[in-house]
């Protein structure tokens, strides 16, 4: 009897640590920055553009996110890659429950010091059960 409680709990903290730890899935975003002596815009829509920028000024992008999977998700959004130290959000974590679409406002900050050049990133989307 003792052995089956033990079996039962172990599977039960597993469970848990699964919904926990685990994400339900993770979606990526490719971004994008010019920074350059001039403003520019892109509006293609297979990435972030966040257009041509000068160095030291702000590019600004919004972003909608939905899920379609059926419980409530926590969304966790994380920059990658050479604009991970440049790029903010409105909101970085938030709920979020099935077919509802949020907005989410990036910030590329592009520093004083910035070479003119193209940079790239991406972002990741964690929808996570907890």
């Amino acid at each position: 009897m003792k052995r089956l409680t033990l079996v039962v709990i172990l599977c039960m903290a597993a469970i848990l640590i699964y919904v926990i730890i685990v994400p339900a899935s993770v979606e990526e975003l490719d971004m994008q920055i010019e920074v350059a002596n001039y403003f520019g815009i892109k509006t293609d829509n297979d990435a972030v553009y966040f257009g041509a920028v000068t160095p030291g000024s702000t590019g600004k992008r919004d972003i909608t996110i939905v899920h379609d999977l059926i419980l409530p998700k926590r969304v966790v959004l994380a920059p990658q890659g050479e604009l991970a130290e440049w790029v903010t959000f409105s909101e970085d974590s938030f709920w979020l429950g099935s077919d509802v679409p949020k907005v989410v406002t990036l910030y590329a900050h592009t520093p004083s010091t910035a070479e003119n050049g193209n940079y790239s990133g991406l972002i990741k989307i964690k929808f996570r059960n907890l």
